[in-house]
């Protein structure tokens, strides 16, 4: 509040009648709610002015830092229904201090990630868990000697990610007797790292058979007498 003393010793409250300001540290409203100062996000001095006419008046205000009370975590509504080994998944933590009235905040960025299964599971930065296996985790975030409850991940098996075909660009030559027949494989990778030999397990196919055709079960692909420089792809 502001009180203005006027020369008739009368003192009057003149706190919609002044201009508010403030230093950093602290923010003044100057407009609806004349007088009321909010403080900023962390410790700091700020200086609030009043003036009017050629009068003005000072007042410091001490901004301590909130202590943070509890925190809770979430998972991120983002997140797939499953998350696979080898994928990550994203959490949320939100900070209650000991303000009045109590507070919250977004700390998501600023707690330490834990993971009771760090084979299965490890926290990252800015709440971001990688997976490894399957398996189960409960998750946590720590920030100044506060520790949020868990919150169970379960993790599913790897996926397929991609397959290759080896070799890539191959050519053969026929010049008599049988043609010649060229084996190919075929490698899985997972979206956990892993990597399996796939070649009787996938479905084979030639895309112009005249020119090749291959085994579908075995990748054993035999070049035609007729193919006369020709190439197909093998699928």
């Amino acid at each position: 509040n502001a009180a203005g003393t006027y020369s008739n010793g009368a003192q009057v409250d003149i706190t919609n009648s002044v201009a508010w300001s403030s230093t950093t540290g602290a923010t003044i409203d100057n407009s609806v709610n004349k007088g009321l100062a909010s403080a900023g996000n962390s410790a700091a001095t700020s200086t609030i002015t009043a003036t009017l006419g050629s009068q003005t008046a000072t007042a410091t205000l001490n901004v301590t830092a909130a202590t943070l009370q509890t925190i809770t975590i979430s998972a991120d509504a983002t997140n797939p229904a499953t998350i696979n080994a080898g994928n990550t998944a994203k959490f949320i933590a939100t900070g209650t201090f000991n303000t009045s009235p109590p507070s919250n905040a977004d700390i998501t960025s600023q707690v330490t990630w834990n993971s009771d299964n760090t084979v299965v599971a490890s926290g990252l930065s800015g709440g971001v868990i990688q997976t490894y296996q399957q398996g189960s985790a409960n998750i946590s975030a720590t920030l100044n000697n506060v520790t949020s409850s868990t919150l169970p991940l379960t993790v599913a098996a790897p996926v397929l990610a991609s397959v290759t075909v080896t070799p890539s660009n191959p050519s053969v030559t026929y010049i008599s007797g049988n043609p010649p027949t060229l084996q190919f494989t075929a490698t899985a990778f997972y979206s956990d790292g892993s990597t399996q030999d796939a070649t009787t397990q996938a479905a084979w196919s030639s895309g112009t058979t005249a020119t090749a055709t291959i085994n579908p079960n075995t990748a054993l692909a035999t070049t035609q007498l007729n193919a006369d420089s020709a190439t197909t792809t093998i699928t």
